[in-house]
């Protein structure tokens, strides 16, 4: 994920891992995370949902990696529905219209107590805009 400002500059490269609770990161993974966000002059964000060793990224704001943790797995209906009838739907949330909503107020957030009011501002005229986050 890429934001820019009105003026093109590039403010906030961040990664997103829809994981489910039972995933674990790997070593690998992670140090492809620090690279990739690492090589970018602005701020940079991990936005994550959830997994069994999240501890193990407490060390990438050492590399001024901030961390967004949103709780759940976003799945499509079908695929939620295929968890629901193994009673596996703990921290798993179907796609919705709230759950972006919920997303976009998270990163709203973020954004509110980890930036400028600028940041904030290009945000929302983002968010306006964008129908699918």
């Amino acid at each position: 994920l890429k934001a820019y400002d009105s003026e093109d500059h590039l403010i906030l490269v961040a990664e997103i891992l829809n994981w489910s609770p039972v995933c674990v990161l790997s070593h690998k993974r992670k140090n492809n995370i620090t690279n990739n966000l690492s090589r970018y002059n602005c701020k940079k964000l991990l936005i994550y949902t959830c997994f069994k060793n999240e501890s193990f990224l407490e060390d990438l704001r050492s590399y001024r990696i901030s961390l967004l943790k949103i709780g759940y797995q976003i799945l499509p209906r079908h695929f939620y529905e295929f968890y629901l009838k193994r009673n596996q739907v703990e921290s798993r949330r179907v796609d919705s219209r709230e759950i972006k909503e919920d997303l976009k107020s998270k990163i709203a957030e973020y954004l509110q107590f980890s930036s400028t009011d600028f940041l904030i501002s290009t945000f929302e005229s983002l968010s306006r805009t964008v129908t699918d986050l």
